[in-house]
């Protein structure tokens, strides 16, 4: 409930970041920088070899991770003003800084694009090369086989894999090696494994050929400087006319302009973020496909910078700044946490749901290489399933229950708990989405997840360039809007449940 204030800021809402904050964002971009090479080095130097490949997808794990939240961001913004919130004015500039941080998201998907172009294939296998042959028709032969080749993905294990002695040859000499490392115990399934990757590997050369006129370099490029164009440009619009108020005489005026953009703004958010989830994440396995991925993507993203608002407003706090930010907004912000995490989980089971429904074996096996086993029979128990109930304790019943309680949304040390187990429960749904692809490549053939030592140095990496981008963007004006005509109302906001 809003009631009609005039805005008495504090002396703490009008200070600025100075100084110390543009050292704190340089850095962490230096320590960003420094942590992408170090992770680049470890993973050179790992036993298993593969050094570059694993790179590139914990890169990917990371980039996905922090544009998701940047995309949230950018979300909140536009959805405010498309709905004319009130209480949300105090906070609101923590938002914009996070959506206006998109050009530093542009030059970090740089390497993604190398990748993309050095036509191997080795991190999106429809970039390779050899799909740009005209004579190159793929294993055409495998899809009239009798049995589809995902459907012996996902049916092998099942049928051979626990057989005493079923194990063909090949499959014996590729468990050999696991038998005498740590994965011992998963040596039964290594040759499945092996398998399971080949067999996915024909697939894709039979499927990609029929999909290349939008799997090419060119239009992936072209795509994501369109999409990068819309981020940047709505984000870096929004914060700069929020600014502007503050010294116009027109404040009303540029409320209206940001209102009116807002509804065009939140479709082509919603067709770019759609798109943008395709491409950078679901191509990673061009045979796989979900018509949900899109909200998938975006309900992380949203849960992702709700959690990043709460943790950075209660920061700033400690450093003296937004006295003004109460427990009222907080109780919002930790309403919509709670709400994300809901929507979250529902979009997470309307997609297993729906593909286990209709039991299509090209659908089937992704959730079987990541540890769930939607076609009956015997279970196949990897490490990936471990990480796939972590998930669904972790992000979404245990904070459902966590976050239901009223009072927990207005403690703060509660909320920062839940917003940092969030955060750490959106970044292994990254991981748990992105790096069954790199285990599961023929190369490899890696019946389980791997210690993400790499993965985790990425984060560091990447997040020490997005947030020291994010803090340099956000020494440039002050922190709270305080030119918008609504901020007396979110001031002497209050909730009533």
């Amino acid at each position: 409930m809003a009631h009609h204030h005039e805005p008495v800021l504090k002396e703490g809402d009008k200070r600025r970041l100075g100084a110390g904050a543009r050292s704190f964002g340089l850095t962490a971009m230096v320590v960003g920088v420094v942590a992408l090479a170090a992770a680049l080095g470890a993973a050179k130097m790992l036993p298993n070899g593969g050094g570059f490949e694993r790179f590139g997808f914990a890169y990917v794990t990371n980039y996905a991770y922090f544009l998701s939240i940047t995309l949230g961001g950018l979300f909140l913004v536009l959805v405010t003003h498309l709905f004319r919130a009130g209480w949300v004015v105090a906070v609101r500039r923590i938002a914009e800084v996070i959506a206006a941080n998109t050009p530093v998201m542009a030059v970090l998907f740089v390497p993604v694009l190398l990748y993309v172009f050095m036509g191997n294939g080795m991190i999106y296998p429809w970039a390779n090369a050899k799909y740009d042959d005209p004579s190159f028709g793929g294993h055409h032969g495998a899809l009239e086989a009798p049995t589809h080749p995902a459907a012996q993905i996902i049916t092998v294990a099942n049928e051979e894999g626990h057989a005493g002695g079923g194990a063909d040859a090949h499959a014996d000499e590729v468990a050999k090696p696991y038998a005498e490392t740590e994965h011992a115990q998963n040596a039964e399934h290594a040759g499945l494994v092996s398998e399971r990757a080949h067999h996915h590997a024909e697939l894709t050369d039979a499927l990609v050929p029929g999909k290349r006129p939008y799997l090419t370099k060119g239009f992936f490029t072209l795509r994501w400087v369109i999409y990068l164009l819309i981020w940047a440009g709505l984000g870096l619009y929004y914060l700069k006319t929020s600014v502007k108020q503050e010294d116009s005489g027109e404040k009303a005026k540029l409320t209206r302009k940001m209102e009116v953009l807002a509804a065009p703004g939140t479709f082509l958010f919603a067709l770019s973020i759609t798109f943008a989830a395709f491409d950078l994440v679901m191509s990673l396995d061009p045979v796989w496909f979900s018509t949900m991925w899109g909200v998938y993507y975006f309900a992380g993203s949203a849960l992702g910078a709700i959690a990043t608002m709460i943790l950075a407003l209660m920061t700033l706090q400690r450093f003296g700044y937004l006295p003004s930010v109460n427990v009222e907004h907080y109780h919002d912000l930790g309403k919509l946490l709670f709400t994300f995490v809901f929507f979250w989980g529902y979009i997470a089971f309307s997609q297993f749901m729906l593909i286990w429904y209709a039991n299509l074996p090209e659908t089937n096996y992704w959730f079987e290489l990541r540890g769930i086993t939607t076609s009956g029979g015997n279970p196949f128990i990897s490490g990936w399933t471990w990480v796939a109930l972590a998930l669904l304790f972790g992000h979404l019943l245990i904070p459902f229950l966590g976050l239901l309680s009223r009072w927990i949304k207005r403690s703060r040390k509660l909320l920062a708990f839940w917003a940092v187990w969030l955060l750490v429960m959106h970044w292994v749904d990254h991981w748990w989405v992105v790096m069954p692809n790199y285990i599961y490549t023929p190369a490899q053939s890696i019946p389980g997840p791997l210690f993400p030592s790499v993965e985790l140095l990425c984060l560091i990496g990447v997040g020490g360039i997005a947030i020291g981008g994010a803090v340099l963007r956000a020494t440039g004006q002050g922190l709270i809007a305080a030119g918008d005509p609504r901020l007396g109302d979110s001031l002497g906001h209050e909730n009533m449940y």
